[in-house]
């Protein structure tokens, strides 16, 4: 019996310091548990607000994308204005050429009637002879080069 007792007592003994170490297990584990489920939410927070900045930095992506296309677009629209310009540069430039042919050719065209209003005015006057006119009318004529007028206005005066 004192076998039994003895045994018994250090049965209770080891029950009683497993059950203190099996609380203590348990008190430990959670506190771990609960470390972790604060771990877990901090880091599900972390990851919300990561998520959150993602989502910002793909809207600033999204209009740094938009603005680019629109900046794009601008500088094909100044390029086709210039492209305009210088169109119109080139046209007027022709249109000016043109006119400095048309004003050069509107110069030989006075002098030539310069010159028939004199050669009437000398005819109906009775100051001129016939060869002289001829000679004169070759001399006004548009269609000689400059050579063959001087040409013709030696022989007028030679006449």
């Amino acid at each position: 019996s004192q076998l039994l007792e003895t045994s018994s007592s250090k049965v209770k003994s080891i029950v009683s310091d497993s059950r203190t170490q099996v609380a203590s297990l348990i008190e430990a584990a959670e506190q771990k548990v609960s470390r972790g489920n604060s771990l877990a939410n901090e880091c599900g927070q972390v990851l919300e607000r990561i998520v959150q900045k993602a989502d910002h930095l793909s809207e600033m992506v999204s209009s740094i994308s938009a603005a680019s296309q629109e900046q794009s677009s601008g500088v094909a629209e100044i390029a086709q204005a210039m492209r305009n310009l210088d169109d119109a540069t080139q046209v007027n430039m022709s249109q000016t050429h043109q006119t400095a042919a048309s004003a050069s050719g509107l110069g030989d065209q006075v002098q030539v009637l310069n010159d028939s209003s004199l050669r009437l005015k000398s005819l109906v006057d009775g100051g001129i002879s016939e060869k002289q006119l001829v000679a004169s009318s070759l001399s006004a004529d548009p269609k000689l080069t400059s050579e063959q007028r001087v040409s013709a206005r030696a022989a007028k005066h030679a006449a």
